[in-house]
């Protein structure tokens, strides 16, 4: 049988081979750059899935980052006062870092708020080394002092708050009352004088 003006069948399917041959070759000479470029693009996905597998949980243990997160589920705490939740908050910042003044502070008020005297007392004297000039850890404490009948050591919260912040009617009153306790109450008489100018 012959084909295309006489053309034998053997030429015919010579031809058709020779065709898909050629095909095949290029098909393979184009295979390895495709694979290439696919396994280009699997390296560079994995790189990015590596790097962020590296650097979230980076994130979590910035000491900053994990002080300030329990600090601030302490506070929310704390305003729903629910105060033994928020000073477990507070004593988890404490343990990132133990100089974290505000966080201290913050436990001495939950101690406050629970009538446990004795962690309030030493939160506050802990918060005024770390913060001098925080007023109100230093009125805390001297009214700490003053329940206690330590009058001295009340004056002497009272008169650094006075010194700092001549306005502070609540300073003035733990200044008197101090004065009073230690029986001057001369003195004292003029410190709440002054405090009602001051009012």
């Amino acid at each position: 049988m012959t084909l295309w003006h006489g053309a034998p069948q053997s030429l015919w399917t010579g031809t058709r081979r020779v065709r898909q041959t050629h095909w095949v070759r290029r098909a393979n000479r184009a295979t390895p750059g495709t694979n290439r470029m696919k396994n280009n693009r699997w390296t560079y996905i994995w790189l990015l899935c590596a790097l962020a597998f590296v650097m979230l949980p980076g994130c979590s243990r910035d000491p900053n980052v994990r002080k300030q997160k329990y600090f601030d589920s302490g506070q929310r705490y704390a305003e729903q006062k629910k105060y033994r939740e928020a000073a477990i908050q507070f004593q988890n910042a404490l343990q990132v870092d133990p100089r974290f003044a505000d966080a201290r502070y913050q436990l001495a008020q939950c101690y406050l708020r629970m009538g446990i005297w004795t962690s309030a007392y030493q939160e506050l004297v802990r918060t005024t080394d770390l913060q001098p000039d925080n007023l109100k850890a230093q009125l805390d404490l001297g009214n700490l002092l003053l329940a206690g009948r330590h009058f001295k050591e009340a004056q002497d919260r009272a008169q650094l708050i006075v010194q700092k912040d001549p306005s502070d009617v609540y300073g003035h009153i733990l200044l008197a009352n101090s004065y009073a306790g230690l029986g001057d109450t001369e003195t004292a008489q003029l410190a709440r004088k002054y405090r009602r100018q001051e009012e």
